[in-house]
């Protein structure tokens, strides 16, 4: 009410002298006396992917927020959030921490660890005989390995 008063006084004082001043032209700021309102509390609306694989990296696609603020009014955020606490190097649950503006969330994923499902030659080593007591030469040799997680690898060392 107070930012209408004041309009109202200024338009009038102008109307006023406008007859006494010179042609001019004039800019009325009006403020909004309103403060911006304050992040309260975060939630998590949707969690997006929970179950990976070892050595897979963290995806944040699905992640939705519910921001609440001080004058009652709430926000969805889908980006600007920061996520910490993923090691997918380690096999196990995790809780994940939810970062955005000062406020935060947590939720749990769950971190599978990848397994070779089967295995096949590709390709037989260039050696194929062998003596009694010879020992084994695999050069040449390169497997297919099928992992849990449907994908599939060419294995070219580290056999015995």
């Amino acid at each position: 009410m107070k930012r209408v008063k004041r309009f109202v006084v200024l338009a009038l004082i102008m109307c006023l002298l406008a007859p006494v001043l010179p042609p001019m032209s004039f800019v009325a700021a009006v403020t909004d006396d309103k403060e911006e309102a304050m992040l309260i509390d975060i939630t998590i609306a949707s969690f997006g992917k929970t179950e990976y694989w070892t050595g897979e990296t963290l995806d944040t696609t699905g992640l939705i927020l519910l921001a609440w603020y001080s004058d009652g009014s709430m926000a969805e955020i889908r980006e600007g959030f920061t996520v910490t606490g993923f090691n997918s190097a380690v096999a196990g649950e995790q809780t994940l921490t939810v970062q955005y503006k000062g406020a935060s969330a947590t939720y749990t994923v769950k971190v599978k660890q990848l397994e070779i499902t089967g295995i096949e030659i590709a390709i037989f080593p260039k050696k194929m005989e062998y003596w009694i007591g010879e020992t084994l030469d695999t050069t040449g040799l390169t497997l297919l390995a099928w992992y849990s997680d449907g994908s599939m690898a060419e294995i070219r060392e580290g056999f015995t």
